[in-house]
């Protein structure tokens, strides 16, 4: 089960990879939800081999770009770059679906999410990841002080998951009656 989640970026997974930096939770087995935006996958088959000698599991790539559903910002995207990516409730779903795979698993497991930032997205995923997991968000905030989750990411993925909510964080107890709630309107 997922009992921690770090937030990572690129350049860091990319360090421990090539061997350049000491991975510091070698000694561990863990997970990895890998974003890339315009940037290739991380996940080549060279890299997840290393990563695997790491102690990764299992990993998902996946590609979405670092905006929000603001419609000025959309329009000047769509000028500027035509091919960009916007998170939608697809990505969600298979975010969704891989957390879905390894929450039950045997044993303690670290949950890695890297963007090529380590900022917004991937700390939209982990956020999620806290409250879907059901981990103590203090912790999480305390390692994570100066990062701020991308709101539409973790927006997408609480309507998807059924949990909802606008709150930055919500408690175990609150998801509960979020989903009581949803599921009494069926």
């Amino acid at each position: 089960m997922i009992t921690e989640v770090k937030i990572l970026n690129r350049k860091t997974i990319e360090r421990y990879a090539s061997g350049e930096e000491k991975c510091p939770f070698s000694d561990r087995q863990w997970h990895l939800v890998s974003i890339h935006g315009a940037s290739s996958s991380l996940l080549t088959n060279r890299t997840e081999a290393a990563l695997k000698r790491m102690g990764m599991i299992s990993g998902m790539s996946i590609e979405f770009w670092d905006m929000t559903d603001n419609p000025e910002v959309l329009v000047t995207m769509k000028k500027e770059y035509p091919d960009y990516v916007m998170f939608d409730l697809g990505h969600a779903e298979k975010i969704l679906g891989f957390l879905n795979e390894i929450k039950d698993e045997d044993g303690e497991r670290l949950l890695i999410c890297q963007c090529d930032a380590g900022m917004s997205r991937s700390m939209a995923v982990g956020e999620f990841a806290c409250e879907f997991n059901e981990l103590n968000y203090k912790d999480f905030a305390k390692d994570n002080r100066k990062i701020t989750s991308n709101p539409l990411v973790l927006k997408l993925l609480r309507e998807k998951s059924g949990i909802g909510g606008q709150k930055a964080f919500m408690t175990a107890e609150e998801i509960k009656e979020t989903k009581v709630a949803k599921v009494s309107e069926y």
